[in-house]
C-alpha cells in the first residue's frame, strides 16, 4: 500500500501488477496501462481514455514527484508501508540529516553515473540515471557535498537499498 498526497488530500492507493496495474484508490477499484517513452514520459491509458505524462522531478528522500499529466501540474508525495510505519513510530525524520549515502529507492538498472569521487554536489544536483519499472528516475543529491566513492557503474543492477554512492563528511 502506498499513501499518496497532493494539494493536502491523501490517497490509500495500492497495485498489483507492471506496465498494467490494477489496484484500489481509497476502496474504489482501477486499472490502468502504462507505456514507458523515455526521458521521464509515458503514456497512461484509463477506461480507454489515452493520458500523456511526464516526470519532471524526482526525488528519493524525500519521496516527492513533480509530474503533469495532459498540460495540468501536481506535486505529489509517496509513501510507502515502510515510511507510514515509520511515521506512526515516529521516525519520519530521519533524512533531515546530512545525507552520508546516496541509496537506491528502488530496484532498477543503474543508466548513466553522472559524477566522480571528488565532485562536489549541490542539493539537488543530478548523480545517477535509474531505469525501474520502465521509467527513467534521476536521483538527486540530498544536501551539498563532496563525492567520496560510486559503488555502481554503467549498466548495473541495483536492488532497493543498496548503496550507491558515498559521500564525504
Amino acid at each position: 500500500m502506498y499513501q499518496i498526497e497532493s494539494a493536502g488530500k491523501k490517497f490509500d492507493v495500492t497495485f498489483d501488477g507492471e506496465g498494467q496495474s490494477t489496484g484500489s484508490i481509497n476502496g474504489r477499484d482501477f486499472s490502468i496501462d502504462i507505456a514507458a517513452k523515455g526521458n521521464g514520459e509515458f503514456n497512461v491509458i484509463r477506461e480507454d481514455k489515452s493520458y500523456r505524462a511526464q516526470v519532471l522531478q524526482f526525488d528519493p528522500i524525500s519521496k516527492s514527484i513533480d509530474i503533469i499529466v495532459e498540460g495540468h501540474k501536481f506535486s505529489l508525495q509517496v509513501k510507502d508501508r515502510y515510511d507510514l510505519l515509520l511515521e506512526k513510530l515516529g521516525l519520519d525524520d530521519l533524512n533531515t540529516a546530512k545525507a552520508k549515502d546516496l541509496i537506491s529507492p528502488m530496484p532498477g538498472l543503474v543508466l548513466q553515473i553522472l559524477v566522480k569521487p571528488g565532485d562536489t554536489v549541490q542539493k539537488g544536483d543530478a548523480l545517477i540515471i535509474l531505469e525501474a519499472m520502465k521509467m527513467e528516475n534521476i536521483l538527486k543529491a540530498g544536501a551539498d557535498n563532496v563525492i567520496d566513492e560510486c559503488y555502481v557503474k554503467q549498466g548495473d543492477s541495483a536492488e532497493k537499498n543498496e548503496v550507491l554512492i558515498t559521500f564525504k563528511s
